[in-house]
């Protein structure tokens, strides 16, 4: 890229940041509009600026991408990221600092890969099983969606909704009742809006599903390539996807998933196999327990493992 776009959308991280803090010192722009201009939080661009002012942040050395050597998080580290979370920083302002130490990622563009990379690993396993990647809309872009249209896959997701978006919906008109028949949902009966919609990035129209009455502020927006199935087979089926959300965050909850024992990738895995072993062993006396059989693990645990109780024996 050698026109102007070099400048004005910058994609090398350092030179994203020298542009956004050019736009805040030289240029006088409210941090609020820097950040929106560059994909930062208006946290993090005060941090930089504190950063940059105090010599801590340098641009006269910079080290080219391919000659960056990664390496692995340690308890500094670990202990910085806690720092950068009180001070209010977002995921994503972490991931760059992170990454300015050169603290294994994984990056925006290798994300976007990674439906590619799990479509590959399905058909090498399949056997010709034609697949519907159900994934969240931060997963890959609307380029990636395009591409995945052409190879003829499949695909539920969510779009990004903005303000405008919102507003736009609240005057719509023509709302369809649907049923999500699945066990244990709070709300089964949603409403639900189609039309054919156009994205940035991606080649041609593309089915859109708006989602209300869900329990939450603001309605969802589905995207879709399936133009065979019904409405309210589609809402169903990423509803699934909710379903494995619901079970993370039970693990997360329950059994601390997120308080890995070590950074040392063996024993990451080993922590989360533990954490599948545990959550089957509950499954499994839910299941033997009349009247408990669709409790979660917390339920189960609090009324029979960690209840308190008195034997008796009696001799014969």
């Amino acid at each position: 890229m050698s026109d102007a776009n070099f400048f004005k959308r910058p994609k090398l991280p350092w030179q994203r940041r020298y542009e956004a803090l050019r736009a805040l010192l030289v240029d006088r722009r409210p941090a609020a509009a820097v950040a929106q201009t560059y994909g930062y939080t208006v946290s993090y661009v005060h941090y930089m600026k504190h950063q940059f002012k105090n010599g801590l942040l340098d641009f006269t050395t910079l080290v080219p991408q391919e000659q960056k050597r990664r390496r692995r998080v340690t308890r500094e580290t670990r202990e910085k990221i806690c720092d950068w979370r009180r001070r209010g920083l977002g995921a994503g302002d972490i991931a760059q600092l992170l990454d300015e130490e050169d603290v294994e990622l994984i990056r925006a563009a290798e994300m976007d890969d990674q439906a590619w990379e799990f479509l590959s690993f399905w058909k090498s396993v399949s056997r010709g099983a034609a697949p519907t990647l159900v994934f969240d809309s931060r997963f890959t872009s609307y380029e990636k969606l395009s591409e995945l249209n052409r190879a003829h896959c499949l695909f539920i997701t969510l779009r990004r909704r903005g303000k405008e978006l919102v507003r736009a919906a609240e005057s719509l008109q023509d709302w369809q009742k649907i049923h999500v028949p699945h066990a244990k949902r709070k709300y089964p009966n949603l409403q639900a809006h189609e039309s054919h919609v156009r994205l940035r990035g991606y080649v041609g129209e593309i089915r859109q599903i708006i989602i209300r009455g869900n329990g939450r502020e603001e309605p969802a927006f589905l995207v879709t390539n399936d133009e065979k199935r019904t409405l309210g087979e589609i809402v169903s089926d990423y509803a699934r996807r909710w379903r494995v959300e619901n079970g993370i965050a039970e693990a997360v909850k329950f059994f601390h998933l997120n308080a890995l024992s070590s950074p040392i990738l063996i024993k990451v895995h080993f922590d989360i196999l533990l954490t599948a072993v545990a959550d089957t062993l509950y499954s499994v006396l839910a299941s033997k327990l009349r009247g408990f059989e669709d409790c979660n693990a917390q339920r189960i645990h609090r009324h029979f493992i960690r209840g308190k109780g008195q034997q008796f024996r009696k001799r014969d």
